[in-house]
């Protein structure tokens, strides 16, 4: 049971299509599980009419921890649909960006967070960051740099991920971001390929607020060497162990059964306090289980000799198999 201190709720957006209720509800009660002192507002949206019998065990699982659901159906992104889509990325990952058109305009700030989640933390101190005139507040994205060369960032230059944005609607709707965003997307189709947050990085450049990769620490990055990401050895393996956000990037999740990605234990740990506790991964077959522990080993190598791991990554041949 929540512990209401009388602080106002915090409010929180996903948003999804139909095939992530599921992942939304172990990325709710998460967040209600490690936040016993807050109390949320949860703001769900969709760009189609939802699944009212998902919405009903949601709401139910919400409001058992004193926090609240709602929902919304954000029908004018019909006039969008001809933008770019990226394999597992869908449309879905176009509505961020749209928050000031459907959101209350009584909220000034909202933390936006991928239903491809884990909060392991309290996220009162990412919460109360000041954004000044930042537009959003969020971590390094360090992936790719060839596909971002187009848009014209160097290595030295700050690109954020968008999956964890601690958002300053205030200044989205003083600055009228919204028309930029789609000026952008429109006239640079052919160039982008992480499609909202190339938009969002280029439209924001120089007015995003480093949070830290411990608020965005993502499933992959047990296998980078601590020097990429600009970190020493102490701090590479605090965050490794106890990171307060983790996020499985990349088509790799943890509820397939042939992919098994780092802090998969945590989905399902969290996924047993959820309405779908009685999930099966529809990949469970003989056929896959070979994959399936060839990825437990390439894991344990990356997690207890990362240094052998990446030379089994780099050499040409290897029997690694991505992520």
């Amino acid at each position: 049971m929540n512990v209401n201190t009388g602080a106002p709720s915090i409010p929180v957006l996903f948003c999804i299509d139909d095939a992530f209720w599921q992942h939304l509800a172990v990325s709710i009660i998460s967040l209600l599980e490690n936040n016993p002192r807050n109390t949320f507002r949860i703001f769900v949206v969709s760009a189609a009419e939802m699944d009212s019998a998902a919405i009903a065990k949601l709401k139910s699982m919400i409001e058992e921890k004193n926090s609240y659901l709602e929902t919304i159906v954000y029908s004018q992104a019909t006039e969008y649909q001809h933008l770019p889509t990226r394999n597992h990325l869908t449309f879905a990952m176009y509505l961020r960006l749209f928050m000031t058109d459907y959101l209350d305009s009584s909220l000034d700030k909202i933390l936006y967070l991928d239903s491809d989640i884990i909060i392991c933390s309290d996220i009162e101190k990412l919460w109360s960051l000041p954004l000044g005139d930042a537009y959003v507040g969020a971590a390094r994205e360090p992936y790719d740099q060839r596909q971002r060369d187009p848009l014209g960032f160097s290595a030295t230059d700050f690109y954020a991920n968008s999956g964890v944005l601690l958002v300053n609607l205030k200044q989205w709707r003083t600055d009228e971001v919204l028309p930029r965003f789609l000026d952008f997307a429109e006239k640079n189709q052919a160039i982008i390929s992480s499609p909202d947050q190339d938009i969002i990085n280029s439209v924001f450049r120089g007015r995003i607020l480093d949070i830290g990769y411990q608020w965005n620490w993502q499933a992959l990055f047990p296998r980078f060497a601590p020097a990429e990401l600009g970190m020493d050895r102490e701090t590479f393996a605090s965050l490794r162990r106890m990171p307060k956000i983790v996020h499985f990037t990349s088509p790799y999740k943890p509820w397939f059964y042939r992919w098994q990605p780092h802090y998969r234990e945590m989905y399902y740990r969290y996924l047993a306090q959820t309405p779908w506790a009685a999930y099966e991964p529809p990949d469970r077959s003989f056929v896959n289980l070979p994959l399936r522990l060839v990825r437990r080993l390439q894991c344990a190598l990356e997690w207890h000799l990362p240094s052998f791991a990446r030379a089994l990554r780099d050499f040409k041949g290897a029997f690694y198999v991505r992520p």
